[in-house]
């Protein structure tokens, strides 16, 4: 309605940030496609930050998703094409070495997050880049130790390394001991 009326889809608040901004980072995606129909731009507010990049950095999905449709252009982190599902990137991301086993802020690396997450596809993307099966976390477990805590049954069976099994985490627990913690016959029989 406003916008029939002549409203501005470009006007900008304080910060910067258009109703754009605001409908991408609250994953409106009617919203979105009416003011990108009516030629609202993804400038950056005050922080450098696009619709596009406030959409991704909440992991809004569908508004994403139209970003990229519609012809937006957002070079994703790592992080950032796992937590989207966004497969493609995330290949593209992986051709580059570099970035299979680079650590976040929290010293986890790429397969940590898609395993919390439960993202199975892109453990899968990340075995088969490479990734550091061995790696720890800051409490010294390894993806399989992840898999476990996060009873992920098809992960386990992506990660389940007789070389791994055996590593023992900073409490001294191996993935095979956190299995007969959880209870779960499917695990511990994985892990066998």
């Amino acid at each position: 309605m406003l916008l029939e009326c002549g409203f501005d889809p470009n006007r900008v608040d304080n910060y910067k940030e258009s109703p754009l901004h605001k409908a991408a980072y609250y994953n409106h995606p009617l919203p979105v496609s009416l003011l990108v129909g009516a030629g609202a731009e993804n400038s950056p507010n005050n922080e450098g930050k696009t619709p596009y990049d406030l959409a991704v950095s909440k992991g809004a999905r569908p508004v994403a998703k139209y970003f990229k449709s519609a012809g937006f252009k957002k070079t994703y982190t790592v992080w950032e094409a796992i937590s989207l599902h966004d497969f493609d990137s995330l290949g593209e991301i992986l051709s580059n070495k570099r970035f299979v086993n680079i650590p976040d802020n929290d010293k986890v690396t790429p397969i940590f997050h898609a395993i919390k997450h439960g993202f199975d596809d892109a453990v899968k993307l990340l075995v088969n880049s490479k990734a550091d099966l061995k790696a720890r976390d800051l409490d010294g477990n390894t993806p399989l130790h992840y898999a476990v805590i996060n009873q992920a049954t098809n992960i386990i069976e992506l990660l389940n390394k007789e070389d791994c099994k055996q590593i023992k985490n900073a409490k001294g627990q191996t993935p095979v001991a956190l299995a007969h913690n959880t209870a779960n016959r499917k695990i511990i029989s994985l892990l066998r």
